[in-house]
């Protein structure tokens, strides 16, 4: 192989400043999942299509949603978990569900028409899972 004569491998002004950039820049990348917020969890809860609450997950304790035919009763626990107590609903699968606490996680209760979802920015480790 041949190999040109090495005269001119000497950084210029430009390449620094190029370099600090990709330098710093990386760094960035790198700390930014450490410095996120994980508080920014909301549950927002639809009834008949409209949000009749929004609350943070930091907040705990039980509210109640009722009317002459809607009987539903949900906790956000200390840990911020929210699971529904009770409910007037026929089979009572929304109360038989696992308790939510990550974004995207849902809680329907069809009879009822109401709808409890976690929002937030926090990711969670996997993705996606196939079968």
């Amino acid at each position: 192989m041949y190999f040109p004569e090495e005269k001119n491998l000497k950084l210029k002004p430009g390449d620094i400043i190029l370099l600090a950039f990709f330098i710093l820049f990386s760094i960035v990348l790198f700390l930014k999942p450490f410095t996120a917020k994980s508080n920014d969890l909301i549950l927002e809860v639809i009834k008949d299509g409209k949000i009749v609450y929004e609350l943070s997950l930091s907040s705990s304790g039980e509210w109640d949603i009722s009317d002459e035919k809607v009987r539903f009763r949900f906790a956000i626990l200390k840990d911020k978990k929210v699971t529904v107590l009770d409910s007037n609903c026929p089979q009572q699968i929304c109360v038989k569900s696992k308790m939510i606490s990550k974004p995207g996680e849902t809680i329907i209760c069809i009879p009822n028409k109401i709808i409890l979802t976690i929002k937030g920015k926090e990711k969670t480790s996997v993705d996606t899972t196939t079968y």
